[in-house]
C-alpha cells in the first residue's frame, strides 16, 4: 500500500487515546476498557485539504495526516489469487430419517380403572365436554322482555319519523 502524507499536523501522539481524522478535522477519543462507559471525541487540529473517496484518511505514527488508497477502488494494486486445490466430489449419501415418538392415545377415550380385586379393566368413554355457564330463567325473561321492549319503541319511532 502507498502511503502518502497529506498535510505536516506534528501531533504528539498519546497511547491512552486513539487518533483518527473525521471530515478535515483529527479527532481523538479514548481507547475503550472494560466496565468504562463511552468517551466524547475530542477535538484536536484542523487543516485544510480536500478529500477524496478514493482513499482512506489516518492519522500517522509521526502525527501527521496521511492518506492510503481503498482496496475496492479503481487503480488500486489488485490481489494476487490462491490457487486452489481440486478435490473428488463425494458421492451424497441419503439422509436417515428420524425416528418420530409414538402417537399418544387421547387419554378421555380410554381410562384404566381399578376394580376391588386388583385386575386393570379398559372401559371406553366419550371425552369430557366444557361446562357452559349456567344463566337463571328469570334473568333470560327479563333479558327477552327488554329486547321486545326495545324492538317496539324502534318501530315505533320509525313510524313517527316517516309521517
Amino acid at each position: 500500500m502507498a502511503i502518502e502524507k497529506v498535510a505536516k499536523l506534528k501531533i504528539k501522539r498519546d497511547p491512552n487515546y486513539m487518533y483518527f481524522i473525521k471530515g478535515t478535522t483529527v479527532m481523538r477519543v479514548h481507547r475503550k476498557k472494560k466496565g468504562l462507559k463511552k468517551y466524547p471525541h475530542i477535538k484536536v487540529k484542523s487543516f485544510k485539504h480536500q478529500r477524496d473517496n478514493k482513499y482512506v484518511y489516518f492519522v500517522d505514527k509521526d502525527g501527521d495526516a496521511a492518506r492510503a488508497r481503498r482496496a475496492g477502488s479503481k487503480g488500486a494494486p489488485k490481489r494476487k489469487k490462491r490457487a486452489t486445490k481440486k478435490t473428488a466430489k463425494k458421492r451424497a449419501t441419503p439422509k436417515r430419517r428420524r425416528k418420530t415418538a409414538p402417537k399418544r392415545r387421547k387419554a378421555a377415550t380410554q381410562r384404566r380403572t381399578r376394580i376391588k380385586m386388583d385386575v386393570s379393566v379398559t372401559e371406553t368413554r366419550a371425552p369430557r365436554r366444557k361446562k357452559r355457564a349456567t344463566v337463571d330463567p328469570d334473568t333470560k325473561k327479563k333479558a327477552r322482555k327488554q329486547k321486545k321492549e326495545l324492538d317496539t319503541f324502534l318501530k315505533d319511532a320509525g313510524k313517527r319519523l316517516k309521517k
